[in-house]
């Protein structure tokens, strides 16, 4: 029983620091460039037309917030 409690004890810790860690990646990717590098990516692709976004912000409750967008025709230097 003793033995059986203590297996119990150390999953439970392991399982709370894979927690953790998932919650600390999660968190570094979303302050991360990463974000901002996918959307414009795929407004590149989707679009055809060269997009530039100055600053991107992702939090944890869905709010995104894009800033300094400017979309361009290829081989245009002249905003949209």
């Amino acid at each position: 029983m003793k033995r059986r409690l203590w297996q119990l004890l150390y999953v439970s810790c392991a399982l709370l620091i894979l927690l953790v860690l998932a919650v600390v990646a999660i968190h570094l990717t979303l302050r991360s460039d990463l974000p901002r590098r996918i959307v414009v990516d795929a407004l590149r692709s989707q679009t055809g037309l060269e997009v530039e976004i100055q600053s991107l912000s992702v939090s944890w409750w869905g709010r995104t917030r894009a800033e300094g967008i400017a979309i361009s025709l290829p081989l245009s230097n002249v905003p949209l």
